[in-house]
């Protein structure tokens, strides 16, 4: 068989192989590194990732407020707050901006805050941050990118300590179908709406507000909670 296909290959304009020669040729080309290979997930290389070390109870101790490792490390150690019980572990890692930080692993029970009469409907959307019933909350879209980290995170900052007497942030999820649903009359509508409309329209009633804002209340009137200030928000129905 190999010299009728040598003889063949003498004259013929392209080479044929025999044997295992074939499918060789067909894992070779199935063995191409991922670069080369269009719609492949990029490999997380270990020296492109942040540095980052975990440790149990036995690796670490607190100490006078410090942080001592296993190794003889040392961490003197900026406190947010103080620890309610003792750590189980802890995470020291550092962020895209360099900064280093420690997350330790406690045991807490959650205490519920007391019932203030009032309520609010948050939807975290794509084009604005956070979009509430109540415009005073709302937050702007931080952007993206390294450069713009600290924003997100000052936010964050001011969501965990704003307190306001007559405003309770509702966190009962209920994102189903809340982007088709009419908070006004209860409507639903045959087609979930595109991402680039960021206006909702209900062919029931005819009213119109912002995508978020619409959401916002749905999801407010889903968890039961209808006051007069949410803009006499109508309950949808089941």
């Amino acid at each position: 068989m190999s010299r009728k296909v040598h003889a063949l290959n003498k004259t013929a304009e392209q080479k044929i192989t025999c044997g295992p020669a074939q499918p060789d040729s067909t894992l070779t080309a199935a063995r191409q590194p991922m670069r080369h290979r269009a719609g492949m997930p990029r490999i997380k290389r270990k020296r492109d990732a942040l540095p980052t070390l975990n440790c149990t109870t036995g690796g670490f101790r607190l100490r006078d407020g410090r942080l001592h490792l296993a190794g003889g490390i040392i961490l003197t150690v900026v406190w947010s707050r103080g620890l309610p019980s003792a750590p189980s572990s802890v995470r020291v890692y550092r962020d895209s901006l360099g900064h280093w930080h420690c997350s330790f692993v406690v045991a807490t029970e959650a205490e519920p805050l007391p019932p203030t009469g009032r309520a609010i409907g948050i939807d975290w959307g794509v084009r604005e941050t956070a979009t509430t019933t109540s415009g005073t909350h709302d937050l702007p879209h931080a952007e993206h990118g390294k450069t713009a980290a600290q924003k997100p995170a000052r936010h964050q900052r001011q969501m965990a300590r704003r307190r306001t007497p007559k405003t309770r942030p509702d966190t009962k999820g209920y994102r189903a179908h809340t982007t088709m649903d009419c908070a006004r009359c209860g409507a639903r509508a045959k087609h979930a709406l595109p991402l680039s409309e960021r206006t909702y329209s209900c062919t029931a009633c005819g009213a119109e507000s912002p995508r978020d804002r619409n959401s916002a209340h749905v999801m407010l009137t889903r968890a039961g909670l209808n006051p007069a200030s949410a803009d006499l928000v109508s309950p949808v129905r089941g």
